[in-house]
Order: C-alpha cells, then sequence, then structure tokens
C-alpha cells in the first residue's frame, strides 16, 4: 500500500479499511488480509498523528500476525514502536 508509506494517508485508510471490513466479511474468513488490513490501517492513522487508534489497530495486527506465523511481523514490531 503505497499510499499509506508515500501518499495521501486519509485515502490509504480509506483503502485499509474497505480491504478490512471485506475480510471480516462471514464468507470471506480471510485471517492473513484481516491482519494486514489492520497493519495498514494503524500504519495510516500514525501518518494522520491518531496515535491511540494506530496502537489498538497494530496490536491486534501483531497478534494475528504472531498467531499465523505471518512473514511481516517485524514490519508490525517496528510500526509499534514509532
Amino acid at each position: 500500500m503505497e499510499q499509506v508509506a508515500n501518499g495521501d494517508p486519509h485515502k490509504a485508510l480509506q483503502n485499509a479499511r474497505n480491504a478490512l471490513d471485506r475480510s471480516e466479511a462471514p464468507d470471506c474468513q480471510y485471517a492473513w488480509g484481516k491482519a494486514d488490513g489492520l497493519h495498514f490501517c494503524g500504519v495510516a492513522h500514525l501518518r494522520l498523528g491518531e496515535h491511540e487508534l494506530a496502537r489498538q489497530r497494530l496490536t491486534a495486527a501483531l497478534e494475528i500476525r504472531e498467531h499465523l506465523g505471518h512473514g511481516r511481523i517485524e514490519e508490525t514490531r517496528r510500526a509499534l514502536n514509532k
């Protein structure tokens, strides 16, 4: 999600939230998508200066990523330490 890192954080948050919402649909059951959506929402919240929301989303993403053995766990840990 290049928009999270370089573009408009509001648009990035909207896109990340949309992906997260779709991953949580009852018929989806896509835990990796949920973890990624939470991570990208958290990063967007960080860029917007919304630190409490960022911490909540990133903490939830980290929990899921650790449970899944996700390959980008450290990325979430680094974001949480900002």
